[in-house]
């Protein structure tokens, strides 16, 4: 049985522990600030954090922030999935979806109408994932950045 429920500060390193699974190339260290900021002070980067459990193991996470700006959305500011994740042991089992649901029932009850996400142009299966579960996609973009050299 899986359970979906808000993150609370004992969940802390469970947490970060799941947002590695998502982003491996951010050390732990650094995933830890904005827990731990979330927890201690708020941060506007996130402003909910679901956790899935299993028995006494988290196996995924949804966190949310609410942005100024979400690409598509009729009515700003709008929450955003910054960042969802589960298990790869726990994948097409619904887990996603209970997730994303907790996410949809936060956002209804602060009278929000849409929710935003995204997901890198290379990545077929969270694209797949998105319209699976109701997102349309509104925007594709690539980013780029040119690096200038400072005059000495």
């Amino acid at each position: 049985m899986v359970e979906v429920r808000e993150a609370g500060a004992p969940d802390a390193e469970q947490w970060i522990h799941l947002r590695h699974g998502l982003w491996p190339a951010h050390t732990v260290e650094e995933l830890s600030k904005d827990v731990h900021a979330f927890f201690n002070r708020g941060t506007p980067l996130v402003a909910a954090v679901f956790l899935a459990w299993h028995k006494n193991e988290a196996i995924g996470f949804l966190e949310l922030s609410v942005r100024p700006y979400v690409p598509g959305a009729a009515s700003l500011p709008a929450p955003f999935v910054e960042g969802w994740f589960v298990d790869a042991e726990w994948r097409r089992r619904g887990v996603g979806r209970m997730l994303l649901k907790a996410a949809e029932d936060w956002a209804r009850g602060r009278g929000y109408r849409q929710l935003g996400s995204d997901a890198d142009v290379e990545n077929v299966l969270g694209a797949a994932a998105h319209k699976a579960a109701g997102f349309r996609e509104v925007e594709t973009i690539r980013c780029f950045i040119k690096d200038l050299d400072i005059a000495p």
